[in-house]
């Protein structure tokens, strides 16, 4: 099968973490993470969006704040689909990065990394 006949019209065309800050104690103890994803979504102009991603995962002793900024563009031509395409599946492509992100900036000495789990995108977006 040809790649080009499964390509998604919603295309990445960049992202970047304009912020990432992490909050912690000294001794960190196991316990249950608290995770709040919000987004927005910004025309920016024909077929071009502007994806903003806030993750805030946490715990008494520690906190990690991420900005996600993704930039797509949509190649298709129904219009409905663009707005579906856009709320749902971007940030199904943006959260992999996000993951890393947290796993990558907990992965410090006297810490266990924080590994967030592959979690149901559809009910991270009826709520935003």
């Amino acid at each position: 099968m040809d790649i080009k006949t499964i390509e998604s019209d919603l295309k990445m065309n960049y992202i970047f973490f304009p912020e990432c800050i992490v909050k912690r104690d000294r001794k960190i103890q196991n316990g249950s993470l608290n995770v709040d994803i919000k987004k927005t979504i910004e025309k920016n102009g024909e077929h071009e969006f502007t994806l903003k991603v806030f993750l805030n995962v946490g715990k008494n002793d520690l906190e990690v704040s991420i900005t996600c900024v993704a930039g797509f563009s949509y190649i298709g031509e129904n219009k409905e689909l663009e707005n579906y395409l856009v709320k749902k599946n971007g940030l199904a492509i943006v959260f992999p990065f996000l993951r890393s992100q947290v796993t990558l900036l907990t992965s410090q000495p006297n810490m266990i990394p924080v590994v967030l789990p592959v979690i149901n995108i559809n009910k991270i977006s009826e709520k935003n």
